[in-house]
């Protein structure tokens, strides 16, 4: 029974020598990614890309993610900044929304046992849900919160400001107080304030240059009122039907 036992976690140990993590190659240059990727037992295929916001030679994306085990051996495939080059994954800003974990600083108790209104409804791709905040007086300065597990470079948020559900033919779209004017904020501490359209569309917040960032906050500045507040406690949320982020 103890040879057993013994062959087992020996077993156990060598399988488990066989996987690592794959290390955090975003921001460091490629010598510094490479030496890291050599000492993990791993190897690196590089791409030449050329983007705004990074130092030469700076890695500005990896495939795969750090913190994902792999075998020994795998080839991690980074994207390396040179200025005069073109192509390249990173250059294509994808939603990145499922990377990221989501927070908020209020949210609306549900009114019934199958409605919720958590922030992760905002990247459910159904316009019919949202997440809404449930402070009185419309949320403002209430915020949501995208956190990366690492730090990527943001491009364009997508958002759709309100609540699209209709309930015995009435539109909770007026009903409510719907987004009007939000502050997005990032780990710098810098921020874009954009005003958003009184329309139930998915509208965009283009960012002059990538943003690096782990996080990105939207913050409720101003709303369109409801048409059935502001004395009515219940409909004084401001709900958002979706929020996307874009970056590589």
């Amino acid at each position: 029974v103890l040879l057993l036992a013994g062959g087992g976690i020996l077993a156990f140990f060598l399988l488990s020598s066989s996987r690592v993590t794959v290390p955090d190659l975003v921001g460091i240059t490629e010598e510094e990614a490479r030496s890291l990727l050599r000492n993990s037992g791993l190897s690196m295929e590089v791409e030449e890309v050329s983007l705004p916001g990074f130092e030469e030679g700076e890695v500005v994306a990896q495939v795969p993610a750090a913190g994902q085990e792999v075998e020994k051996g795998e080839a991690v495939k980074v994207e390396v900044n040179r200025k005069g080059s073109a192509g390249g994954l990173a250059e294509q800003a994808r939603d990145i929304s499922g990377l990221a974990v989501l927070s908020a600083s209020s949210v609306l108790k549900p009114d019934a046992s199958y409605v919720n209104y958590l922030p992760q409804n905002l990247v459910d791709n159904d316009y019919a849900t949202c997440w809404a905040e449930g402070s009185p007086g419309y949320g403002i300065n209430d915020w949501v919160r995208f956190s990366f597990p690492q730090e990527v470079a943001v491009t364009r948020i997508s958002v759709i400001p309100g609540y699209l559900k209709v309930s015995n033919n009435k539109d909770r779209w007026l009903q409510n107080g719907r987004l009007k004017t939000a502050q997005f904020v990032f780990d710098d501490g810098s921020t874009v304030t954009h005003t958003f359209a009184d329309q139930k569309i998915p509208q965009e917040v283009v960012l002059d240059a990538p943003k690096k960032t782990r996080t990105v906050t939207m913050i409720i500045k101003e709303v369109y009122p409801g048409q059935s507040g502001p004395n009515w406690t219940l409909a004084e949320d401001t709900s958002i039907s979706e929020m996307h982020v874009f970056g590589y």
